[in-house]
C-alpha cells in the first residue's frame, strides 16, 4: 500500500477498467495480451490484512477485470478455456477461502459473485466443486429479511412524496395517515444482483446445477411478489426460468433432479402468470416483458425437454393451463388495445418525427411483449393437445378470432398473433378442432395473402 494515495488508486482502479472493457470488446483477439493476468491476480490479493475502501474497490475491479479476461479470450464455444482453466482455478480458490472466513469486506460481494459466474460460463463443469462454498452466500442475500420501517411522519402537515432523500418516504396510507416509510435498498439491489448470479450460473451448469435447483427456487419464488422493487421481480423471474431449465436438462440425465421438474413446473407458472396479471400499465415496461419472457421459456423447457423414453419430464395441467391462460388473454387484450392506440395515434394525429420514434418504440416494445404473450398460450397448447380444445374454444377463439381478418383490427401483428394460435390449435388439438376452427382460419389466410398492402 505504500505510495499508493487515494489518486493513484483511483487511476490504478480505471486503468484496470479499461483492460475490462478492451477485452471484452476484442474477445478473442485480446489473447496475445493474456498476461496481464498475472497483474491483475497479484491486485487481487493485494493487502489482504489492510481493510478500507479504497482497497476493497481495487480487489474488486481486479477480480472483475480478471474473468472478463479469461472469458473473452476463451472464446464464445471455449476453445481457449484451456489457457485459463488455471488461472480460473486460483481465482475461485481465493473467492471461496474468502467466503468461507467470512472476510467479506476484501472485495465488493457484487462483483465477487458476477466474477464467479463468468468463471462458470467457461469451467463449466469443472466448476461445480466450488458450488458448495459459493451457493450459500448468494442465496442467503437472497433470502435476507428486507428492512422496511414504517413510522408516524414528523411532520403531519408535509405533503405526500414519493421522492426519497436520506430519512425515507413520506407516503399518505389509507387509513393511517401520511407516514414515513424507510427502505433499506442497498438490500433491494444486493437482491437483483444475487437473482442475476444465480441465472448465470444455472445457464452456465445446465444439468450439473441440479442438486441446486430445490434451495434456489425456494429463495427466489418468494421474491416474485416483492413489492418494494420491480428489478427484483423482473431479475428473479429469470433467474427461475434458468433454475428450472436447468432441472429438466437434469431430468433427461435422471441425475437426482428428476422429481423437481414436475413439481416446479406448476407452482412457478402460476406463480408467474399472477405475478405478470398484477403489473400495472404504470410499471416500466420492461418488467412485464422479463416476466412474460420468463414464463415463456418455461413453458417452453416443459414442453420441449424428454427422457429418454419420450415422456415429457414436466406437464402442465389442463387445470392449471385454464387459470394461466384466464390471466394471459386479459394481458394479451390490453397490449392489443395499446397497440390500437399508438397506431391510431401515429396515422391520425399531427405529430413531429420525435413523436413518432416515440410511438414506434412503444410499438416494438408492446410487439416483444405480444409475442411472449401469444407463446405462453402455444406452448400450453401444443403440449396438452385435444385437452387444450376446450380451453381455446372459451378463451382465445372468440376474441382472437375477429382479428383473423382486417375488418377486425389494422394491426398487423394482431392478425399473426391470432393467425398462428388458430393454426396450432388446427394442427395439434386434434380433428373436432379443426373441422371446428379451420374454415375461420382459411378465411383469414386468404384474405392476408390477397391483401394488396
Amino acid at each position: 500500500q505504500q505510495g499508493l494515495n487515494e489518486g493513484k488508486l483511483t487511476v490504478l482502479i480505471r486503468a484496470i477498467g479499461a483492460i475490462a472493457c478492451l477485452a471484452d470488446a476484442s474477445g478473442e483477439e485480446f489473447l496475445p495480451h493474456y498476461g496481464i493476468m498475472v497483474g491483475l491476480k497479484a491486485t487481487m490479493k493485494a493487502c489482504p490484512n489492510v481493510r478500507t475502501h479504497e482497497l476493497s474497490v481495487l480487489r474488486g475491479a481486479a477480480i472483475e477485470a480478471a474473468s472478463i479476461v479469461g472469458q473473452s479470450t476463451s472464446g464464445p464455444d471455449g476453445e481457449n478455456a484451456s489457457l485459463y482453466a488455471k488461472d480460473a482455478s486460483e481465482i475461485m480458490e481465493f473467492a471461496t477461502s474468502l467466503l468461507n472466513s467470512e472476510q467479506t469486506d476484501i472485495v465488493p460481494m457484487d462483483q465477487l459473485f458476477a466474477a464467479c459466474a463468468r468463471i462458470a460460463a467457461v469451467m463449466k463443469s469443472q466448476y461445480v466443486p466450488f458450488m458448495p462454498s459459493i451457493l450459500p452466500h448468494i442465496l442467503k442475500r437472497a433470502t435476507e429479511k428486507l428492512e422496511v420501517s414504517i413510522t408516524d411522519s414528523e411532520d403531519n402537515n408535509k405533503q405526500e412524496t414519493t421522492e426519497r432523500d436520506d430519512e425515507g418516504y413520506n407516503i399518505n396510507i389509507p387509513g393511517m395517515g401520511l407516514k414515513k416509510i424507510k427502505i433499506n435498498t442497498t438490500q433491494l439491489e444486493e437482491k437483483a444482483n444475487s437473482a442475476r448470479a444465480i441465472y448465470e450460473h444455472a445457464r452456465s451448469l445446465g444439468k450439473e446445477f441440479g442438486p441446486y435447483v430445490a434451495p434456489s427456487a425456494d429463495a427466489f419464488l418468494p421474491l416474485l411478489q416483492n413489492e418494494y422493487s420491480g428489478e427484483v421481480r423482473s431479475t428473479s423471474a429469470q433467474a427461475l426460468s434458468q433454475i428450472f431449465k436447468a432441472s429438466c436438462l437434469a431430468a433427461k440425465e435422471g441425475n437426482g433432479a428428476q422429481s423437481l421438474a414436475p413439481t416446479l413446473l406448476p407452482q412457478l407458472a402460476k406463480a408467474l402468470a399472477k405475478q405478470l396479471s398484477q403489473e400495472s400499465d404504470d410499471d416500466e415496461l420492461e418488467n412485464r416483458y422479463a416476466i412474460a419472457d420468463a414464463l415463456s421459456e418455461v413453458l417452453y423447457d416443459a414442453y420441449t425437454h424428454k427422457t429418454p423414453s419420450g415422456m415429457r419430464v414436466a406437464q402442465i395441467s389442463a387445470l392449471d393451463a385454464r387459470e394461466i391462460v384466464s390471466h394471459v388473454m386479459i394481458l394479451i387484450a390490453g397490449c392489443l388495445a395499446r397497440r390500437s392506440r399508438l397506431i391510431t395515434e401515429m396515422t391520425t394525429d399531427v405529430v413531429d418525427e420525435d413523436e413518432l420514434a416515440r410511438c414506434e418504440e412503444k410499438l416494438n416494445s408492446e410487439q416483444e411483449l405480444l409475442t411472449h404473450l401469444v407463446d405462453i398460450v402455444g406452448y400450453q397448447l401444443k403440449s396438452l393437445g385435444q385437452t387444450f380444445t376446450p380451453i381455446f374454444s372459451q378463451l382465445v377463439a372468440k376474441p382472437l378470432g375477429k382479428l383473423l381478418t382486417s375488418s377486425g383490427t389494422r394491426d398487423d401483428r394482431a392478425r399473426l398473433s391470432a393467425t398462428c394460435l388458430f393454426d396450432d390449435c388446427v394442427e395439434h388439438c386434434g380433428p373436432e378442432a379443426a373441422n371446428n376452427y379451420a374454415p375461420q382460419l382459411l378465411q383469414g389466410i386468404v384474405e392476408s395473402l390477397n391483401d394488396p398492402g
